[in-house]
């Protein structure tokens, strides 16, 4: 078979072409250290290394999950363990308060301290992190404790014939602090007895209206009803029975949402301790505020009764805390296990879209070689066929 000069230049052009393709992906390799560059050089290893890419963008954003979630119980376990401290000091006081020997003037300067674990207490509760409020709920936005509105539990004198059980309820719609004196002016049972009610500490007072089981607290004369109400059991009132009820600083504005973060695609964990779950459901506010009242009336009874429940609340309380640490704990097995997998994703990539730069240079300089032959073949083939026509 007769071998054409024709013939020969295009397979000679075509190894060189071949050649220079070769030597410009292997280029192009080395410089960018990447085999995929294009998805039809290797479409199985371009599938599995985007397959791969999408898992450690997940993976990613569940870690990063983790990290906020961290700081924000990390943020909120702050804040327990120092509501914690502050109940130690409420208990303190009380127990200094609890004794025969404390007169009036020990009871006005606990009283007074009191007060000012109170204010720390709701200053602590109505922390942000990152500009959103941590304990209330759903309600990020919104403080979890107001500087108004909390109907306190109702406080009967120890001097009171009554012996039943006074509760306290409503909505209250002011603003401002009330303190309601609810007076027996005609003795009796529920239906029978009369009563009066003031706001001004006793200087004046409202209608005379009998005494039911469900009350409106406010002075129907003097005053308007701002939601507050007062339940009263069965029982026997005596002429001069009183009985008081407080509205002060620290109604609850928050609600009872729980902040879920994703840590993988099955895996969830909450974020928040809501006021309700803190303060509330253990019943820490109030029993602060049943020992401030006691303190004020000079009630040893129920000082020590405050004193006895606020050992309960701090049982309760401690649980709560161990939730907290228990949630931290189980992220950071999480965020462990997570990094471990992130770090087998980016070998996974590595492996399958990096290429061995050792061999590359190895072959390019292989491929230069092979190429410069073949341009050197050509180049003479192409001054021989030139020379046919001289």
């Amino acid at each position: 078979m007769r071998v054409t000069t024709q013939m020969a230049f295009r397979n000679l052009y075509g190894q060189v072409s071949k050649n220079l393709e070769k030597y410009r992906e292997l280029q192009e390799m080395i410089s960018k250290e990447r085999t995929l560059i294009n998805p039809s050089d290797d479409p199985t290893g371009t599938s599995i290394y985007t397959r791969y890419q999408i898992d450690l963008s997940a993976t990613q954003r569940y870690r990063e999950n983790m990290d906020d979630a961290d700081q924000y119980l990390t943020a909120t376990e702050q804040c327990l363990r120092d509501l914690s401290t502050l109940l130690t000091r409420a208990r303190e006081v009380a127990e200094l308060n609890a004794t025969e020997t404390a007169d009036s003037s020990v009871h006005q300067v606990g009283s007074t301290e009191v007060d000012e674990i109170l204010e720390q207490m709701f200053q602590t509760l109505n922390t942000k992190q990152n500009n959103r409020y941590l304990f209330s709920g759903y309600k990020t936005d919104e403080q979890a404790y107001l500087d108004y509105g909390r109907i306190l539990p109702g406080y009967a004198a120890s001097a009171n014939t009554y012996e039943g059980v006074m509760t306290t309820s409503g909505e209250f719609t002011g603003t401002t602090e009330k303190e309601y004196l609810v007076r027996i002016i005609s003795g009796g049972e529920l239906g029978t007895a009369q009563y009066q009610i003031s706001e001004d500490g006793g200087e004046t007072w409202g209608s005379e209206l009998t005494l039911t089981g469900n009350i409106a607290v406010f002075d129907d004369v003097n005053g308007e009803d701002l939601g507050v109400q007062a339940d009263f059991s069965a029982g026997t009132f005596a002429e001069g029975d009183e009985f008081k009820i407080y509205v002060r600083a620290g109604r609850y504005s928050g609600d009872d949402g729980q902040i879920d973060f994703n840590m993988s695609r099955n895996s969830r964990i909450t974020t928040n301790m809501t006021g309700l779950q803190a303060a509330e459901n253990t019943g820490l506010i109030d029993t602060m505020y049943n020992l401030k009242i006691a303190l004020e009336n000079n009630d040893t009874t129920a000082i020590s009764a405050a004193l006895e429940d606020l050992r309960n609340v701090q049982d309760t309380f401690e649980n709560v805390l161990a939730e907290t640490g228990l949630r931290m704990n189980r992220i950071e097995v999480a965020r462990n296990n997570m990094v471990a997998t992130e770090e087998n994703l980016m070998t996974s990539i590595e492996k399958i879209s990096q290429p061995d730069l050792i061999d590359a240079i190895s072959e390019l300089s292989m491929v230069e070689s092979a190429l410069s032959s073949s341009t050197s073949v050509l180049g003479s083939i192409l001054t021989d066929s030139l020379l046919n026509y001289i």
